[in-house]
């Protein structure tokens, strides 16, 4: 056998062929960057929640635009009436944890101006958020730089 680690590991176990995304080196298992494959997975994790939190911002838009159609006006269910509809316990869980390590004045503030806010935006938002998190800056040296 050879006394190079990498040569070894890949007549043995051609990881390439398998992950196509990894490839074996000296210096270890790596992805597409040069990244670990934990990076890579956080990222596919938070392109993920993006994907959910923008499935559920579009049924808020749609349960929100048919209300508004059925009423012949506009509706706009906020977070807070979305939020006790689904699960009113967390709802008081949350304002308990931010009084308690925030205090009254930042749950005031997140009651009056976070919480009537339409909830369908919310969602867009965190989508949005969770989406930038998981972006993958493109190269700086193009496409097709060595």
């Amino acid at each position: 056998m050879n006394s190079g680690g990498s040569t070894e590991i890949s007549q043995n176990f051609d990881i390439g062929r398998q992950f196509p995304i990894y490839s074996v080196s000296a210096a270890g298992l790596k992805g597409h960057g040069g990244l670990q494959p934990e990076t890579l997975v956080v990222r596919f994790l938070f392109r993920v929640l993006s994907l959910l939190a923008l499935c559920v911002g579009v049924v808020f838009g749609v349960i929100d635009a048919i209300a508004s159609v059925s009423a012949s006006q506009v509706i706009m269910t906020p977070i807070s009436e979305a939020w006790i509809e689904t699960h009113p316990g967390s709802l008081m869980t949350l304002e308990e944890l931010v009084v308690g390590r925030l205090g009254d004045g930042a749950w005031l503030t997140l009651r009056d101006v976070v919480l009537p806010q339409p909830a369908f935006a919310a969602m867009l938002v965190v989508s949005l958020a969770f989406w930038m998190i998981g972006y993958k800056k493109p190269s700086l040296a193009g496409r097709f730089a060595a």
